[in-house]
Order: C-alpha cells, then sequence, then structure tokens
C-alpha cells in the first residue's frame, strides 16, 4: 500500500494541469463527506445530549480535563473525521488575530483587502465559482 510521501512524490511528477485536477478531485472529496461529516456530529452531540440531561454520563470540570496529559484524552479512539474536527477547533483557538504576530506590511494589506471588499462586495468570488474557474481552466 502506497503511504502519502509516495504519492505525494509521483503527484510532483505529474504536469502542473494534472496536479491541479488531482487537488481538485481531493478537495471535492472532502467537500462531499462535509455534510455527512456535520451530519453525524450533530447525531453524536444530540445523544450525548440525552445522555448528559439523563445522568448516563457525569459532568468533567473543564480545570480537570485541561490538566490531563494529551495521552490521557484517548484521541486515538476519534476517527480521522473527529481528529480533523478537533485540529480545527485547536487552530481556531489559536488563530485569533490577536496572537498572530504580523509585520506592518502584512497588517496594512490585509487592511486594504477588507477595506476593498467592503467597498465592492460585487467583486467577491465564491470558493464554488473559484473550482469551477479552475476546472473550467484544466479542461482546455
Amino acid at each position: 500500500m502506497k503511504t502519502t510521501r509516495d504519492l505525494l512524490e509521483q503527484a510532483k511528477d505529474l504536469p502542473v494541469t494534472e496536479r491541479a485536477a488531482l487537488v481538485y478531485a481531493l478537495l471535492e472529496t472532502i467537500d462531499a463527506t462535509e455534510s455527512e461529516r456535520h451530519r453525524r456530529w450533530a447525531e453524536e452531540a444530540e445523544s450525548r445530549l440525552r445522555a448528559y440531561r439523563s445522568g448516563e454520563i457525569p459532568t468533567i470540570d473543564a480545570d480537570d480535563v485541561a490538566a490531563k496529559p494529551i495521552r490521557s484524552l484517548d484521541i486515538d479512539r476519534l476517527t480521522n473525521a473527529e481528529k480533523l474536527d478537533l485540529v480545527e477547533e485547536i487552530w481556531d483557538s489559536i488563530a485569533d488575530a490577536d496572537s498572530l504576530p504580523m509585520t506592518d506590511a502584512q497588517r496594512e494589506e490585509l487592511e486594504r483587502r477588507i477595506a476593498d471588499s467592503l467597498a465592492n462586495p460585487d467583486d467577491l468570488i465564491s470558493w464554488d465559482e473559484v473550482k469551477a474557474s479552475i476546472v473550467k481552466q484544466l479542461l482546455r
């Protein structure tokens, strides 16, 4: 069985248009499973809430949870989708603008882009439009 590294090395040898098509195809697999993943998580959350309300599961103080070493959190029992959700939550918790160092030039560029998008909302392009444009270019 090929590893991700093997696949990456093979992909690097592809022409740029085929690499772009591969990226698009991979993104499509993520998009296709995104709603299913959210549906399953919503079901799990509802199940956990019912169990909590019925007294089937105890509550744990947040300070106690934060104090546990990471291995004791049983992260290895999570599915890949749950691990990705966890990584996303962790990233979101540290990705706040105040905690990320930015140069003055980066801050000015960001402020310029925000001002431009607010001044010209009709110029914004959705992610679906970007993907469709890429596919159209690849199929030429």
